[in-house]
């Protein structure tokens, strides 16, 4: 919770804060982006049960991540291109940090993912 709130603090400042806030916000996002990035990374060991388990957590969740990662960036500009502000892109992060703190419970429990059956 403490980086997607770190990377909504950064966001909050570039799109609210004052012009002389602009650069450390930029880098408290980067520091909430940066960490965050190698936390779920992290969390794919630390949540399974054996090695196998970790590859297949592994390849799923960055397969995945990585597609709504390529996603992003092109949504961002397309709705940048609709609205002719970054406001609106800006604002959908924020409400990704939401999404990612609520994520972030969950992922934090005390618990690992059931293994994968065997084919």
């Amino acid at each position: 919770m403490a980086v997607a709130c770190l990377a909504g603090a950064g966001l909050a400042g570039i799109v609210a804060g004052p012009p002389a806030l602009l650069w450390p916000s930029v880098a408290v996002l980067g520091l909430g982006l940066g960490a965050g990035f190698a936390l779920a990374l992290g969390l794919l060991a630390l949540r399974s049960p054996d090695a196998p388990t970790t590859a297949a957590l592994s390849a799923t969740g960055q397969g995945v991540g990585y597609l709504i990662g390529v996603l992003g960036p092109l949504g961002a500009g397309a709705l940048h291109d609709v609205t002719g502000t970054w406001a609106w892109p800006l604002a959908g992060l924020l409400a990704a940090c939401a999404v990612q703190i609520a994520a972030a419970l969950a992922a934090g429990r005390a618990r690992t993912v059931s293994a994968a059956p065997a084919c």
